[in-house]
């Protein structure tokens, strides 16, 4: 084994783990964001069902878990996205040494200008306006992996799901008395 082989061994293991890096986080905030959705449906269960529907501080407590649910679902969009495309990176970047292409040694630098090209943060006027999956889901011919279905799918569907209960609520605040 020549020394160019021994380099390009060692620049694989250190492109492998920061994929490892990056995967590893994106799911532990996939866990987190679901954990506190969970939390947050049950506290808003339970509002509705203890509270008195028509006093204004159930209003403002229900609305306040809504607001939250929502604006979680939108940043778990953005994170996820960002942590997606940052995965990517290292998942291309692995597929390219094995194929044998030569790169660029300074694995990290090159990391930080290419997230300074695609920061996800940069663009959140834009992604609010234009709520669409991320493009790696919309690749002609590909499926929604498991990480479009995560990254966006389902904070998606969390929204529609708090904006149902927001419905279901202004509905009952209408609403002749129902006892259950």
């Amino acid at each position: 084994m020549n020394g160019n082989d021994q380099s390009q061994d060692s620049l694989y293991d250190r492109v492998l783990k920061m994929w490892a890096v990056e995967e590893t986080i994106l799911h532990s905030y996939t866990g987190r964001f679901l954990a506190f959705q969970a939390a947050l449906f049950l506290s808003a269960v339970i509002v509705l069902h203890l509270g008195n529907r028509l006093a204004w501080y159930t209003q403002f407590l229900f609305f306040a878990i809504v607001a939250a649910g929502l604006i979680t679902a939108i940043l778990w969009a953005l994170l996820s996205r960002d942590r997606a495309i940052a995965a990517e990176y290292f998942s291309d970047r692995l597929k390219r040494l094995e194929k044998g292409e030569e790169m660029e040694t300074k694995v990290f630098t090159s990391f930080c200008n290419y997230r300074k090209q695609n920061n996800v943060w940069l663009e959140l006027r834009s992604v609010l306006l234009d709520l669409r999956p991320p493009e790696s889901c919309c690749q002609v011919g590909k499926q929604w992996g498991t990480r479009c279905i995560l990254g966006f799918i389902l904070p998606a569907t969390l929204g529609l799901l708090w904006l149902c209960i927001t419905s279901i609520y202004a509905y009952l605040l209408t609403a002749p008395q129902i006892v259950f």
